[in-house]
C-alpha cells in the first residue's frame, strides 16, 4: 500500500494507466543507476579487496531491494493508494497518475542515494551527492503535494 494521505481509493473506479515514454525512460533510469551502483561496488572491491566496509555491501542490497519494491508499487492498483485529498470519479484519474510518477521519481532518487552512500566512507565529496538526493527527495515530495491539491 501506498500511504501518501488519509483519503483511501478503494471506492473509486478502477483506473488503468498505460505507462507513457517519461514512465519508461524513469524505470530505465532507475535500472541504470542501480546497476552503476554494482558495477562502483565492484570497482571498489578491486581496488580495497578485503578491506571493503560491509556499509558498501548494504547499500548494493539495500539499492536492489528498493529497485524491486518501488518499481512493483508503480503498478499498484488504486485501491490501494491512500492519497492527500479526498478521490472521485472526476480526479482519480489525475491522482492516481501523480501518485505512480511519484514512485518512480522516488525510485531514481532514492537509487542515486544509495549509490553516493556506497562511496561515503571512502570519498568525502559523495557527502555533496548524498545531500543532494535529500534535498530532491523533499522537492519531490513537496511538488507532488503542491500539484495533487491544484488537481484536486
Amino acid at each position: 500500500m501506498i500511504n501518501l494521505g488519509p483519503f483511501s481509493g478503494r471506492n473509486c473506479p478502477n483506473v488503468h494507466f498505460r505507462p507513457a515514454l517519461l514512465d519508461r525512460f524513469l524505470e530505465g533510469a532507475a535500472i541504470l543507476i542501480f546497476l552503476t551502483t554494482c558495477g562502483c561496488i565492484f570497482w571498489l572491491y578491486t581496488r580495497k579487496g578485503e578491506g571493503l566496509l560491509p556499509n558498501v555491501w548494504i547499500m548494493g542490497g539495500v539499492s536492489l531491494f528498493t529497485l524491486i519494491v518501488m518499481g512493483a508499487c508503480s503498478y499498484v492498483p488504486v485501491r490501494l493508494i491512500n492519497f492527500p485529498v479526498r478521490v472521485n470519479e472526476r480526479n482519480i484519474g489525475i491522482q492516481y497518475l501523480l501518485a505512480v510518477r511519484l514512485t518512480r521519481v522516488m525510485n531514481v532518487i532514492l537509487n542515486l542515494m544509495f549509490l553516493s552512500g556506497a562511496f561515503l566512507e571512502y570519498y568525502k565529496s559523495a557527502f555533496v551527492f548524498f545531500s543532494a538526493s535529500f534535498v530532491l527527495l523533499a522537492l519531490a515530495f513537496v511538488g507532488y503535494y503542491i500539484l495533487a491539491f491544484k488537481y484536486k
